[in-house]
Order: C-alpha cells, then structure tokens, then sequence
C-alpha cells in the first residue's frame, strides 16, 4: 500500500525539471564545466543560481542542481539539499515527501554539511526567517526589520508567502497596528507560522498538537523516504551539462 501512495506522489510532481539557461547566462561556463567528481561545485551553483532566480525555470535548473549534489555525496549534502529546495516547492505532495525525509533524519545523524564546509548562505536565510516569524507572533517590528537587513531574507519569505498569513508588507503593518496581546493573531495566522518554521527546520519534533491541528489529523502515509533523483524524475547518470541539456 505504501509503495502504491509513494508512486502516486511521484506521478503527480512537477515532471523533466531538466531547465535551459539563454546564451547570455552568467553561469553557463560554471554549467559546462561540472564534474562528478566534485559535488560541492553542484550544490554551489545551484545556491548561486537560487539566488539569482527570476523565473521557474531558474528554479528548476537550481532544484536540479541540489539534487545532483545529493546523488553525488548523500552523506555531506542530503540535509542541505533538502533544506534548500524546500522554500522552491509548491507542490503539497512534494512538501509532503520532502518533509518526511527531513524527518527521518536525526538530530545526531551524520548526513549534515561536515564542519570544513564554508557556511550554507541559503540555510543562514533560512535561519533568520525562522526568527523573522517568532518576531512577527511577538509583534516586535524592530527585529523584523532587523532580520529583513539580512541577505536572502526577503527573497525567502517571498517564496514562502502563500504558506504564511501575508506578505511581508502585511506582516509589519499587521504588527504596526497591533497591541502586544495574545488576541492580535488568529489561531490560524499562528499555526501557518509555526507551520512554516517546523518545516524550514526539518524538525522531527514537531509538538504532537501543532501536527494534528496543521494536517487536519490526517495520519502520515509515507514512511521510507522517496530519493529526490526520482521525486523529481532526474536521471542520476546525466551529469554532464552539454549544449543546453543534461547528457
């Protein structure tokens, strides 16, 4: 049954996320020159390129890019890709899967960047938009704005702003307007934020209350987590960036 579920959602993800970049893109010599050999280069560009994105498929081509380097070093990548690609997402069954295999991952496992690394600037964004929300439930404006300062924290809360109550510009007048009460969020408004936050964390210890209130109580439907190569219907031997596609 659950092989079934796992085929389903698979099925209904976004398919053949192999993006092209035009003729005058400043990443394409860094495209070209990807090698198996050296993951890091993959994870890094797909950052830069995440950065960088004004389109879907920038997106795409940057969500490829973390998976590759998933595939190519699980043990130093996988957490990070997961992280990384999860704000990119829309669809709820891919957040569904993504989410579980973050889950399963423990807070002692050794499938997280190794201490020689240099600073994943994607997951320090995401860092502050955790503090971002716990601001924004305080009412404490200064600190948003604060946080807001930091690269890649307004980027990310775009891409997150149909999971959480409003836009950043509704979220600070929301707050302007308000008197420091329990009363100047809703029960909802402050389930979507914390919502967001358990999942930007990768947290496995999501109290028991928030999960049921967040998913209606419906029971989790898939326990062994589904590889991104074939989440998003990658071909793990295509490493080679030629002539606009992947070979």
């Amino acid at each position: 049954m659950t092989s079934l579920i796992v085929r389903f959602l698979v099925l209904v993800t976004v398919v053949g996320l192999l993006a092209t970049t035009g003729a005058g893109s400043p990443f394409k010599e860094r495209l070209s020159s990807l090698r198996s050999s050296d993951a890091a280069a993959y994870f890094k560009l797909g950052e830069d390129i995440a950065d960088a994105a004004r389109s879907q498929a920038d997106r795409d081509l940057a969500i490829h890019l973390f998976v590759l380097a998933d595939h190519l070093d699980r043990n130093r990548y996988h957490r990070s890709a997961l992280l990384a690609i999860l704000p990119m997402i829309e669809d709820p069954a891919v957040i569904s899967l993504i989410q579980t295999d973050l889950r399963s991952i423990s807070d002692v496992t050794d499938l997280v960047p190794v201490i020689s690394e240099p600073a994943d600037r994607r997951i320090d964004a995401i860092s502050a938009v955790v503090d971002f929300l716990s601001a924004f439930r305080r009412a404490d404006r200064e600190a948003m704005e604060e946080i807001l300062q930091q690269e890649g924290v307004s980027e990310q809360l775009g891409l997150l702003q149909h999971r959480l109550p409003g836009d950043v510009d509704w979220m600070l007048t929301r707050v302007s307007t308000a008197r420091r009460d329990i009363g100047f969020l809703t029960e909802d408004d402050i389930m979507s934020t914390l919502r967001v936050q358990a999942a930007l964390l990768g947290s496995r210890n999501t109290p028991w209350s928030t999960e049921l209130h967040a998913t209606n109580g419906r029971p989790m439907t898939v326990i062994e987590p589904v590889p991104l190569t074939e989440i998003f219907n990658i071909d793990p031997q295509q490493l080679i960036w030629r002539n606009g596609q992947w070979e």
